[in-house]
């Protein structure tokens, strides 16, 4: 299933145009490289289920790796976190109204947020992408 699950990774890396050291980056910060998660979840990543506010559960580590992709690419592509410290900023929305009354997001919520130890997690993953080679502010897939 690991071979599996790399060819994925990359695969999804590539597709959402994200950095697949960064992706295995959060993947040994959030689960001690794929070893301390709840297995039955297929989740190693620690993504939550945004209706629940609880841990998301997937039926293959496939799904949780598409998943993860396409989080991350809205994340670095759509709100414009473009370095591992603003997407383990721990900041929250933040809404203005527009000149018609309407509310909108003026600032979309990190990566990770409400959560004291968010900072900690962005130095880890800023180590563990350093280690491959990347770089915690070019988080597009490398030419």
């Amino acid at each position: 299933e690991w071979i599996d699950s790399s060819k994925t990774l990359i695969q999804q890396s590539f597709l959402h145009n994200v950095d697949p050291r960064l992706m295995s980056s959060i993947l040994g910060n959030e689960s001690g490289g794929g070893k301390h998660y709840p297995v039955e979840k297929h989740n190693p990543f620690g993504l939550m289920d945004g209706k629940t506010k609880k841990l998301a559960t997937f039926d293959s580590s496939g799904s949780a790796l598409r998943s993860e992709a396409r989080t991350l690419d809205r994340h670095i592509h759509d709100y414009g976190q473009t370095s591992v410290s603003d997407l383990y900023s721990g900041n929250g929305n933040t809404q203005g109204k527009d000149t018609h009354g309407n509310w909108y997001f003026t600032q979309h919520a990190a990566y990770c947020v409400n959560d004291p130890q968010c900072h900690g997690g962005g130095v880890a993953v800023t180590q563990f992408m350093t280690r491959q080679g990347g770089s915690a502010s070019e988080l597009d897939y490398p030419e």
